[in-house]
């Protein structure tokens, strides 16, 4: 997900990883340490350390004692789809609405 190796990360503190994204998400957990009230992100989108193209993940987070538990989901593929879908449908309904003669084919 991060778009580095294990070994890279290995005793490397979450919040050190200087990313926006990962800062963003250190404050969404923040929120529900502070507040108590769950986290539910649905195709959060996070860039690797590197800037590039990132994954898409549900994410789900509770207040247990003083820190959060935290699980996520990998929803990559279905957000890529979904988009390629969108995209494949807007084309095609631009190509009927200004199409100005229809073939027939015998």
């Amino acid at each position: 997900y991060l778009g580095r190796s294990r070994a890279d990360l290995l005793g490397v503190r979450f919040s050190s990883l200087a990313s926006p994204a990962f800062t963003g998400m250190i404050d969404l957990l923040a929120q529900v340490v502070d507040t108590g009230v769950p986290l539910i992100e649905d195709a959060w989108e996070t860039p690797t350390l590197q800037g590039g193209p990132g994954r898409c993940i549900d994410l789900r987070g509770v207040k247990l004692h003083d820190g959060v538990s935290l699980i996520w989901r990998d929803v990559t593929e279905a957000v890529r789809a979904r988009r390629a879908l969108e995209e494949s449908e807007e084309r095609y309904r631009l190509l009927s609405l200004n199409a100005t003669e229809m073939v027939a084919l015998w």
